[in-house]
């Protein structure tokens, strides 16, 4: 949104040409001539902008850290030192400047709510929210073609849209969420992606003293490990299914990861995802589930490519288990992980 940008843009270009300015003076240059009588709120608005980005010390060139550095209470005050401007303006042109900037703001607002209804698992409202989205940036683009970015709307169908549509398809309806895969897992960093010839997914494998990592809550940024840029992660989790989910086909949705998943459930390979950054998969566990006692789930996330988000890495949306009609497609073994037979066909897996 141009709310965000075109600030930061204006003191980029004016102290590329002297870099000797003080940037608070430039600012208050910039708000004095583009919001007249709406100068000291906006100026106000811009400084804790600055102010509540810088301090939060995470990797912000993404999405996937806004909700780690902005939280409702700027919202609130943002508007209403916005607001304020918009009131004070002399001008319909200085407004509509502070509107623009408003629209910024507002967006935010919406993009937080989505991910904390996201955070619930409550996909009808994770839904919702994302047309809200969908429908402000419409809006907004109605407004002036300008002051939104024109591959938005690609961009929230491909990263926002899918993840909200599939989790509703899979936990309501004729499908039911039966257990949700919790935001802290067991965790084994795996940068040769080896991980399968050391037995990773094996049940045998004591995880105790594995470390564990959080995942959907927050970035790998914030806990410390952006300098793991290529391999893999493994996760495993154990639970038991409810009674109810009894002889019932076991599908495991997976919200989203950077980029391909691989799943295990009691040391038997299930499949893989395939390169698909940031996108929803299924797999379908019920030949090799327990329906009492103890299972073990273990995914492992490989990264395929340096080039998705800086500060991501492993499972980056919510994922849950869940019953109801048996999925059609079974996910695809990996080639590397195939054994061929004498004659042709598939055997048992290597490893």
């Amino acid at each position: 949104m141009w709310g965000i940008n075109g600030p930061s843009d204006f003191l980029f270009m004016k102290m590329a040409w002297d870099s000797s300015l003080d940037w608070k003076e430039v600012l208050r240059d910039y708000c004095e001539k583009s919001f007249g009588g709406g100068a000291k709120p906006m100026e106000k608005y811009l400084l804790r902008l600055v102010k509540t980005q810088h301090e939060a010390g995470q990797e912000a060139g993404s999405y996937h850290a806004i909700h780690l550095i902005f939280d409702d209470k700027f919202v609130a005050d943002s508007l209403k030192d916005i607001d304020k401007a918009k009131n004070a303006a002399q001008s319909p042109e200085d407004r509509t400047r502070i509107q623009y900037i408003r629209m910024g703001v507002e967006m935010l607002k919406l993009y937080l709510h989505y991910h904390k209804t996201s955070l619930t698992f409550d996909f009808p409202k994770t839904q919702e929210a994302f047309q809200n989205i969908q429908n402000y940036w419409n809006s907004c683009y109605t407004v002036n073609t300008d002051v939104v970015s024109n591959e938005a709307e690609y961009y929230l169908r491909r990263f926002l849209q899918k993840f909200a549509d599939e989790g509703v398809k899979f936990s309501t309806g004729d499908y039911r969420m039966i257990h949700r895969i919790p935001d802290q897992l067991k965790t084994m960093f795996d940068p040769n992606v080896v991980g399968h010839r050391m037995s990773y997914h094996r049940p045998e494998i004591n995880d105790s003293q594995f470390i564990t990592t959080r995942t959907i809550s927050t970035t790998w940024d914030a806990q410390g490990l952006t300098g793991i840029r290529s391999g893999a992660v493994w996760y495993r989790h154990h639970f038991i299914l409810p009674k109810d989910a009894k002889d019932q086909p076991i599908g495991l949705f997976i919200g989203g990861v950077e980029d391909e998943a691989r799943v295990w459930i009691n040391g038997h390979m299930i499949g893989t995802s395939g390169r698909g950054f940031s996108r929803p998969f299924q797999f379908d566990l019920t030949d090799h589930i327990h329906y009492t006692g103890d299972n073990l789930l273990a995914i492992q996330v490989i990264r395929n490519s340096k080039a998705n988000e800086i500060g991501l890495g492993g499972i980056i949306r919510p994922s849950f288990l869940f019953t109801g009609p048996r999925l059609e497609t079974k996910a695809p073994k990996p080639l590397e992980l195939r054994r061929v037979l004498p004659g042709g066909g598939e055997g048992k897996l290597e490893y």
